[in-house]
C-alpha cells in the first residue's frame, strides 16, 4: 500500500510542480504590471498637479483682466459723461452768446467747431479702441 501512494504522489508531484511555476509566473507578470501601473500612476499625479496651477494661474490671470476690463469700462463712461458735459456748456454758451455773436470773431467760432470735432473724433476712437483682453491676446504671440 506504501509503494502505491508512493508510485500516486510521484505521478502527481510532476503536474503539481508545474502549477506551482505557472502561478509564481502569474504572480511576477502581476508584480511587473504592478510596478508599472504604479510608475504610469505617479507620472498621471504630477501631469495633473502641473495642469492644476497651470489651471489656477490661467484662473487668476482671469479675474485680473476682467477687473482691468471693468476698470477699463468704468473709466470710459466717466470721460463720456465729462465730453458730454463739456458739449453741454459749450451749447449753453453759444446759446447764452447767441445775442453776441456778432461780438466773436470768426476765428473764435471756428476755434469752437474744432474743438467740437476733436472731442467728436475723440469718442469714435475711443470706441474703436481694441479691448484690453484683445490687446493681451496679440502681445502673447
Amino acid at each position: 500500500m506504501e509503494q502505491k501512494l508512493l508510485q500516486e504522489n510521484v505521478a502527481i508531484a510532476p503536474f503539481l510542480e508545474k502549477d506551482i511555476a505557472t502561478k509564481a509566473d502569474e504572480l511576477a507578470r502581476a508584480g511587473d504590471l504592478i510596478e508599472r501601473m504604479e510608475a504610469e500612476n505617479c507620472v498621471l499625479r504630477n501631469e495633473l498637479e502641473g495642469l492644476s496651477c497651470k489651471f489656477w494661474s490661467c484662473e487668476e490671470e482671469k479675474q485680473r483682466s476682467d477687473k482691468r476690463i471693468t476698470d477699463l469700462k468704468t473709466e470710459l463712461d466717466k470721460l463720456k459723461k465729462a465730453v458730454t458735459e463739456q458739449g453741454n456748456l459749450d451749447s449753453r454758451r453759444l446759446c447764452v452768446g447767441a445775442g453776441e455773436i456778432d461780438e466773436c470773431s470768426s476765428s473764435q467760432r471756428f476755434q469752437g467747431l474744432i474743438d467740437a470735432s476733436t472731442r467728436s473724433n475723440l469718442l469714435k476712437n475711443l470706441r474703436k479702441a481694441p479691448k484690453s483682453a484683445d490687446i493681451g491676446q496679440s502681445q502673447e504671440f
